[in-house]
């Protein structure tokens, strides 16, 4: 019965019916003739009887088998079976399989590859079993049979495992598998990948040219079979079914420079020559290798003909730089002649190439000698390439460069366009590269690829719309948060806010109900908001717009009672009290605190450790029957403001107080309080001997008597006295109010 596997006899085309039909026929043909299905063959490793071993603890392994191991090929099953009985107790034996056996304990260095213990946890005295093991091996090696008592610790009672049979054997398979493939992969589909019985010759045929593009061809140089050349040009091969095999057919590729159609060659003597190649030459470049096929025959009488490839192309007979071809069996050419010849030329020098013929011995001018060239061909060999595909995710929408054919070992860098634009409010943006579907990470661009082998790299891209938070109604003098949009606050001046997100993104957003103005009186209240609502789930462009109106507060009058009534700028008092009373129909206990404002600038001071502001109260300082609001600010700070930024030293300064109530009414009141700097005669910040000169001479007199621009009058009596003298003694050697 001949050895053929399904793939030969049916074609690769075969169909689910066909199958059926066949299996049918087989199976009545057996039937018919009691045929017997094929066995694997086997060979005996080894056959033991009788033998006994010892072990003495529960980290001591024995060897079962061969002390030399038995020599396995992938493919192979190892049959073991074996038989005994335990002397005194034994835990549950053990039987390894290993590939690399040395004496350490569990430190095989190889895991177990199969462990049948008893059916009981423990072995009695006299307990016999019976143990059949198979392994199919996956890797060619020298495997080893152990058997061991893991469990056993006192080393007092050595256990006896005696051995009544033991045998090993080495099953072959009845098949093997012939991988069929090309180098470079993928240039070809060549039949014959498949299983065959053992022993069958598998006949495998790779075509010789396999054409890439017009310009690009691959051709055929040589069959290896795991790894061993056939030789160079050797084709078809045959190979012989004993194991599985990969057979790998290698290609070259090549470079098309030139093809010509039958044309007709006329030599009139031998110091003519004529150019077979293209007129312009070709351009090669060191390491190139020229490769030039061509064939044709004598139409009349000629001499000796011969090829030449030069570099400097100039009809001065034989100064020609390089010689190829030779001459033929016959010293001569005669009538109808035919040749084929073929020549390589590996360059060393980059330069433009040409191809020549000349016909050696003809020197009647009146018979010329002619050539019919029916076919000419000229390759450039290239070094064993690989394709490099490059595309997109989702398919088309960038074109990116970068894909063609590649030397093996180059490293071409692909690079992708950041974003993709489709519409003004919706783009691609790239996101990822993968080769082959192994990703590069996010964000990696550009990216190299190591061309060892074909290659598709795909940019990947993801959808994003645009979104636009806006507002209307509102203008340049509102100072507080608009909107917020996923947790991030924005002001009138950030608005619009336009940004880009990935589709499938959610947005949660906020628009405030009131928005502050720097104008007093004024603030923007929200009307309604255009656009939908939150949370949003990015699936096209947005556009959110809140809508606001303006609003005038109305405002009040309100009296405001400073204490003390005279500040002395170099007072180290803490606080500056305020009493704010409201008119008929207001209650000062709907004071907003927090929006209270001096001279629109000083809050209401804060305490520290918290901050928040020193206590108010509600009462009647003034005891006129109407309820007031006590208030507090810090004192540094404010003769600080009066002294550095309102430049004033000395005389009244109207203070202002403001805010609103909680429903968002407006008030303000005003007091005029003395600032006096107690010492300071000359008013140039220092409290120095010059300022009683200034007291002295105007001792006596009134403020407007006194010289000009000096005020020695420190009490503010009208009247400078033995009192101002004091004021300056007291306050001798100060400087102006510090700026907090």
């Amino acid at each position: 019965m001949r050895n053929t596997s399904y793939r030969d006899t049916y074609g690769e085309g075969i169909t689910l019916k066909r199958i059926i039909v066949v299996v049918i026929a087989v199976t009545m043909i057996m039937g018919l003739f009691n045929i017997l299905s094929v066995k694997a063959d086997s060979t005996s490793l080894e056959n033991k009887e009788n033998f006994s071993i010892t072990t003495s603890t529960y980290d001591q392994s024995l060897l079962d088998g061969s002390v030399t191991g038995y020599t396995l090929t992938a493919g192979d099953v190892l049959f073991i079976s074996w038989k005994g009985n335990s002397s005194p107790f034994l835990s549950a034996p053990r039987v390894y399989l290993l590939t690399d056996y040395q004496f350490h304990g569990w430190d095989y260095f190889r895991k177990c590859i199969f462990q049948d213990p008893a059916s009981r946890g423990w072995i009695m005295k006299k307990d016999s079993w019976e143990m059949t093991l198979n392994y199919s091996v996956t890797s060619s090696d020298t495997y080893y049979v152990i058997i061991d008592n893991p469990n056993w610790v006192p080393s007092i009672l050595p256990q006896s495992i005696e051995i009544i049979s033991y045998e090993a054997v080495q099953n072959y398979p009845n098949s093997y598998y012939l991988i069929v493939k090309t180098d470079p992969l993928g240039v070809t589909s060549i039949s014959g990948d498949g299983w065959y019985l053992r022993g069958y010759d598998k006949i495998l045929t790779a075509p010789s040219v396999v054409t890439v593009s017009p310009s690009l061809q691959y051709r055929f140089e040589y069959w290896d079979v795991d790894g061993v050349s056939y030789g160079r040009g050797v084709n078809p091969i045959t190979v012989d079914i004993n194991s599985n095999k990969t057979s790998t057919a290698h290609y070259v590729l090549y470079q098309l420079l030139e093809h010509k159609e039958p044309f007709l060659v006329q030599l009139s003597t031998h110091e003519q020559g004529l150019l077979v190649g293209s007129v312009d030459g070709y351009s090669l470049t060191v390491g190139d290798t020229l490769f030039v096929s061509w064939k044709g025959h004598t139409v009349s009488m000629g001499g000796i003909l011969r090829f030449y490839l030069l570099n400097d192309y100039q009809f001065q007979g034989w100064t020609w730089n390089f010689y190829f071809g030779g001459d033929p069996t016959r010293g001569y050419l005669i009538r109808s002649d035919s040749w084929e010849h073929t020549v390589n030329y590996q360059v060393t020098s980059s330069d433009k190439y040409y191809v020549i013929i000349e016909c050696v011995g003809i020197h009647h001018e009146i018979i010329p000698s002619e050539i019919n060239v029916t076919s000419y061909d000229a390759f450039k060999f290239l070094p064993k390439m690989f394709y490099l595909s490059v595309k997109s995710d989702p398919v088309g929408i960038v074109s990116i460069d970068g894909e063609g054919w590649y030397a093996e070992s180059s490293n071409p860098v692909l690079t992708a366009p950041t974003t993709a634009s489709v519409s003004p409010e919706i783009r691609y943006k790239f996101e990822y590269w993968d080769v082959d579907e192994v990703s590069y990470g996010i964000g990696i661009n550009p990216i190299t690829v190591s061309m060892n082998e074909n290659h598709t790299a795909t940019a990947h891209y993801i959808l994003q719309y645009q979104a636009a938070f806006n507002q209307m109604g509102l203008d340049s003098s509102a100072i507080t948060t608009v909107v917020s949009v996923n947790g991030v606050p924005k002001m009138y001046s950030d608005l619009p806010y336009v940004f880009w997100i990935d589709r499938g993104r959610v947005i949660t957003y906020v628009y405030n109900e009131r928005v502050s103005s720097s104008t007093l009186g004024k603030s923007f209240v929200l009307e309604n908001i255009t656009g939908p609502a939150s949370p949003i789930i990015i699936t096209n462009p947005l556009m959110v717009t809140g809508n606001y109106k303006m609003v005038v507060r109305a405002q009040i009058p309100a009296t405001m009672d400073i204490d003390p009534n005279t500040l002395n700028l170099q007072s180290k008092g803490e606080w500056i009290t305020c009493y704010i009373e409201l008119p008929e129909g207001y209650n000062v206990s709907d004071i907003d605190i927090y929006s209270i404002r001096l001279n629109n600038t000083f809050p209401m001071s804060l305490l520290p450790k918290p901050p928040v502001p020193v206590p108010t109260e509600i009462g009647d300082y003034d005891n006129d029957g109407i309820p007031d609001l006590m208030v507090k600010f810090n004192r540094t700070v404010l003769t600080s403001h009066i002294y550095h930024t309102l430049g004033i030293t000395y005389g009244d300064v109207t203070l202002k107080i403001t805010g609103n109530l909680t429903d968002g009414t407006l008030f303000e009141g005003k007091d005029t309080v003395k600032v006096i700097f107690g010492g300071d005669a000359d008013l140039n910040g220092l409290i120095e001997m010059p300022d009683f000169y200034v007291w002295r001479e105007n001792f006596g007199k009134t403020p407007e008597q006194c010289q000009p621009h000096m005020h020695p009058d420190f009490n503010n009596n009208e009247v400078v006295e033995l009192l101002d003298f004091y004021i300056w003694r007291e306050n001798f050697g100060a400087t102006t109010p510090q700026q907090p």
